[in-house]
């Protein structure tokens, strides 16, 4: 095809007009006479380019600010970006990464070889190679890895209850997958498949430790890790725990910022988490339904539950978690901007108590300059001078995490011996609530007990007979025990609804 206009005034018989593909005609003069006269007409052929979807890629790939709309498998929906040539592949997902990094404040320099491993892990799973009619089922190239973290890390909360994280190239590929490439997901197929990757970026909204993975992506080894809170952390710890023959890593940090693909992957698996959470229930008879609703809750209620705790910070503590930052607040030789983040992740409301008044006052005109916010904070207790500052606060403690062996089962029902002859049957949902809540930590004991003798007895040298002898024993004493246990609640249980009808 031409690109050309052209202008020409001739006189022509209307029979006689070129007839040829993409050429139009306008009459300036007036409108065409009857056949075999003479006219004049401004002939106009309009024939432009329309450059072939390869090139119209290129153009958007070529570009000097990337569009990452353009990277859409929408956007061009038959076509494989793999088409292209290596370097521009190459460079595209450099891009991509960048921007994933820039969501969390964080560039290359901060973590290049994360950077690099994040590059290579899109290259090599493929991820320009998708289109319009592509569907994450489980199977696809690259995905085998993401199935087998997520598998390991939903095993190691299910074991230690702490919030389960895969490492951040494989995360980055999953929000490079369905946020930049925009492509959809067989769900069906990923809940026979990959049931543990629908309930990790769902229930577990990993992707909320994305920032987390990438700077401590060196210290957990490219494996799946686990991620503990302290508001009071400034710089993310790693240490190395293991059970038998299995090391994993765990992760304490702060509460990190929210960011968009947060919200974004939280909701598009929010109505699949929900029916892996429910599954397909068969419903109650309408009697026995009135009877579940009145009667206290199951045994598998983990909402957390609520308790007060004391803290105290000194102010060595205080100036120990700074670090090197208090020699470098107001200090000309350091960029005070680049602080900014690490400063405020220091300051807390005990911290500032502490402080002794020279640094406080070195502290409160930083923030002036740049954490305003906490300038306020500052000058609400800037004449407190302590070395020591105790408070309390009330905290959300998961039923999983709390510790074994403060109660015994006996303490348990002669508490609630003591509370029968008080209780109004109003409140037996809630005290029947909070014993189950308490008791729940003995078969979690138990079982972890369990699980470390059959790594011991592995490792022994003992023969098969020996081991399933030794093992068949235990299992008889703690089963006694527990039978016991069991049918001491159930005496008390019973007395307790006998206490219930007298109520009633």
């Amino acid at each position: 095809m031409i690109i050309g206009i052209l202008d020409i005034h001739t006189a022509l018989y209307h029979q006689q007009l070129p007839q040829q593909p993409g050429l139009f005609y306008i009459c300036l003069d007036s409108p065409l006479q009857p056949p075999c006269q003479t006219v004049t007409i401004l002939i106009r052929p309009s024939v432009a380019i329309m450059p072939t979807q390869e090139e119209r890629v290129l153009q958007t790939l070529q570009s000097r600010d990337l569009d990452f709309s353009g990277l859409s498998v929408q956007a061009y929906r038959d076509f494989s970006f793999g088409d292209i040539d290596l370097d521009t592949q190459q460079r595209v997902c450099s891009e991509i990464v960048d921007e994933i990094f820039r969501q969390v404040d964080l560039v290359k320099h901060d973590a290049p070889a994360c950077w690099s491993d994040a590059v290579h892990r899109l290259m090599k799973g493929k991820l320009l190679e998708t289109t319009a009619n592509t569907t994450l089922n489980g199977y696809n190239p690259g995905w085998k890895k993401i199935r087998c973290r997520s598998k390991k890390a939903m095993k190691l909360y299910k074991r230690v209850g702490k919030s389960p994280c895969i490492p951040a190239p494989d995360m980055i590929y999953v929000i490079a997958m369905l946020f930049h490439r925009g492509v959809g997901l067989d769900e069906a197929s990923l809940q026979n498949s990959s049931p543990h990757f629908l309930e990790l970026f769902g229930v577990h909204d990993t992707t909320k430790w994305l920032r987390v993975a990438i700077l401590n992506c060196a210290e957990t080894h490219d494996r799946s890790f686990l991620v503990e809170i302290d508001q009071e952390m400034v710089v993310p710890q790693v240490r190395h725990e293991g059970f038998g023959h299995n090391t994993f890593s765990i992760v304490t940090t702060a509460e990190p910022p929210t960011h968009q693909y947060r919200g974004l992957v939280n909701s598009r698996f929010r109505h699949t988490q929900i029916q892996l959470l429910s599954g397909p229930r068969e419903p109650l008879p309408s009697g026995e339904r009135s009877h579940r609703e009145s009667t206290a809750s199951t045994d598998d209620d983990d909402s957390p539950i609520e308790q007060v705790v004391t803290r105290s910070i000194t102010r060595a503590q205080a100036l120990e978690r700074a670090g090197d930052l208090v020699n470098q607040v107001r200090n000309p030789h350091f960029d005070q901007y680049a602080l900014k983040d690490r400063m405020g992740l220091w300051l807390s409301e005990p911290v500032i108590r502490v402080l002794p008044m020279g640094l406080k006052k070195q502290v409160l005109l930083y923030c002036s300059d740049h954490l305003p916010d906490w300038s306020v904070k500052i000058k609400e207790h800037y004449y407190e001078d302590r070395d020591e500052h105790t408070w309390q606060e009330t905290i959300e403690v998961a039923p999983a995490e709390q510790a074994y062996g403060k109660e015994t089962l006996g303490s348990l029902l002669a508490e609630l011996k003591t509370v029968e002859p008080k209780i109004h049957p109003t409140e037996l949902r809630d005290v029947v609530t909070g014993l189950r809540r308490r008791i729940r930590p003995h078969g979690k004991h138990w079982d972890k007990l369990l699980e470390d003798m059959v790594f011991v007895l592995k490792g022994s040298g003992t023969s098969t007979a020996e081991q399933r002898k030794t093992l068949a024993e235990e299992m008889s004493r703690q089963r006694q025990a527990f039978i016991q246990e069991r049918q001491a609640f159930a005496q008390e249980r019973q007395a307790l609804g006998e206490e219930r009808e007298t109520f009633a």
